[in-house]
């Protein structure tokens, strides 16, 4: 009886450690994933704000540059 409880015992401790370590994988999976997509997330905002930032100072020369033209117009 003591026997066939200690098998029992053995049997699940390595049933449940097994599965332990299939959790572990997948949520090491699912973490890399979150953090992949974290990344790519930062990344992607940081690229709109560099473009943003871009067409702004693309926008502010081309003001300049029209007032410059005017002001050499106009004191033609």
């Amino acid at each position: 009886m003591v026997f066939f409880f200690f098998l029992f015992l053995i049997f699940f401790v390595g049933y449940f450690l097994k599965v332990v370590i299939v959790f572990n994988s997948i949520v090491q999976i699912k973490f890399m994933v979150f953090i992949f997509s974290i990344i790519i997330i930062i990344v992607t905002i940081i690229i709109v704000i560099i473009i943003m930032v871009i067409l702004i100072i693309m926008m502010m020369l081309i003001k300049i540059i029209i007032v410059m033209l005017v002001v050499v117009v106009v004191k033609k």
